[in-house]
C-alpha cells in the first residue's frame, strides 16, 4: 500500500502546481453532483458546464459543415485548451488544424453529453420541478414518445408526434409533405362518410384537399388543448407525469433480468441520454440568466462598497 504522505515521482520531478497544469481538467460537470435551484455554486457549476457543452456543440456543427470557418474553428480552440492537457500554445497550434479541432470538439461534447445526462437522471424529479409549465411543454414537444399501454397517455403521444411528423414534412416537402403524413387518417375518414358522398370525394380533387385541410386544422387544435386545465392555463403536473412515464417504458425495459449490462447501456445511450441532455438545454436557459443576474448585482454591491470607502470605480 502507498503512503500517502509520499510524493509522485511527476510532482517531485515538476512540482505539484506544474502538473496540475498539464494534466488538464475534466470536460463535463461531475454526475453525482446535487442539484439545488437556491444553491449559487451549484447554478454556477451548471451554467459554466452547460455554456461550455452546447457552445462546443454549434462551434463543432459549423465546423463540420464548413472547415474554412475560421471563427467556429477559433471558438473550439478557446473552450478546448481550457481543459486538454499540457502546454497551452501548442495546443492552440495542434487545432488549428481543423481536423484535430473536429476531433477534440467530438471527444469533449460526446463526453459531455454522458456526464450531463447521467446529472439530470440523478436529479430527474427536482430539475423537472424547477422548469416552468412553457418549458416543459416544450420538452414534451421534442422527446420521443413511447407507448405506454394507457389510453389517454397514448392519445396524447400520437397528437404530439403526428404533427412532429407534419411539421418536419412541411418543411422539407411543403403542404403536399403534410397532406402525405395524415393520408392514413385521411383514408379512415373517407370510410366514415355517406356512401353517396364517397364517389364525388374520389372523383373531386378539391373535396380531397379540403378535407386534408380540414384534418390538418383538427390536429393542430388538439395539439393546442393538451395538458390544458379548465382555465386554459397548462397543467405543469400532468405534463411532468407525461414525461416521467415515457422514461419508465425505457427504464421498465431495462429492468429486464435478461439483459446483459452491455444491452442496458446501449438501450440508455440511445433512448434516455439525449433526452436527459434536453431537460438539461431547457434548464440552462433560466439558469443562465439568474446567474447573469447575481453576477451583475454582486458587481453593484462590490462598486457601491467601493464608493462608500470613497474609492474611484
Amino acid at each position: 500500500m502507498k503512503n500517502k504522505n509520499m510524493t509522485e515521482p511527476l510532482e517531485q520531478l515538476l512540482g505539484g502546481q506544474a502538473v496540475k497544469d498539464l494534466k488538464g481538467r475534466s470536460f463535463g460537470i461531475k454526475p453525482e453532483t446535487k442539484y439545488d435551484p437556491n444553491s449559487d455554486s451549484i447554478r454556477e457549476e451548471f451554467v459554466k458546464r452547460a455554456s461550455d457543452l452546447f457552445d462546443i456543440e454549434d462551434y463543432y456543427k459549423r465546423l463540420d459543415k464548413n472547415q474554412n470557418d475560421l471563427g467556429a474553428l477559433d471558438d473550439i480552440i478557446n473552450i478546448a485548451t481550457k481543459y486538454m492537457p499540457g502546454d497551452r500554445d501548442e495546443n492552440v497550434r495542434i487545432l488549428k488544424n481543423p481536423h484535430n479541432a473536429l476531433r477534440q470538439a467530438q471527444v469533449l461534447t460526446d463526453s459531455g453529453y454522458l456526464s450531463m445526462a447521467k446529472f439530470v437522471e440523478n436529479n430527474r424529479d427536482e430539475i423537472l420541478k424547477s422548469l416552468n409549465e412553457k418549458q416543459l411543454f416544450s420538452l414534451i414537444n421534442n422527446t420521443p414518445l413511447y407507448p405506454t399501454g394507457n389510453q389517454e397517455h397514448d392519445r396524447v403521444s400520437y397528437i404530439i408526434n403526428k404533427l412532429n411528423q407534419m411539421r418536419k414534412a412541411g418543411q422539407e416537402q411543403g403542404e403536399a409533405g403534410i397532406g402525405s403524413v395524415i393520408q392514413e387518417e385521411l383514408k379512415e375518414l373517407i370510410e366514415y362518410v355517406p356512401e353517396e358522398q364517397k364517389l364525388f370525394i374520389q372523383e373531386c380533387p378539391e373535396m380531397i384537399n379540403s378535407l386534408t385541410r380540414g384534418l390538418i386544422g383538427k390536429v393542430q387544435k388538439a395539439h393546442s388543448a393538451l395538458f390544458k386545465k379548465e382555465d386554459k392555463s397548462l397543467d405543469k403536473e400532468a405534463m411532468i407525469k407525461h414525461l416521467e412515464d415515457n422514461y419508465k417504458v425505457v427504464e421498465d425495459v431495462m429492468d429486464n433480468g435478461n439483459m446483459s449490462d452491455n444491452e442496458k447501456l446501449s438501450l440508455w445511450d440511445k433512448n434516455l441520454k439525449m433526452q436527459y441532455v434536453e431537460i438539461a438545454r431547457e434548464l440552462f436557459g433560466p439558469e443562465k440568466k439568474k446567474y447573469k443576474k447575481d453576477k451583475d448585482e454582486d458587481k453593484e454591491n462590490r462598486k457601491d462598497k467601493a464608493k462608500r470607502l470613497g474609492l474611484q470605480t
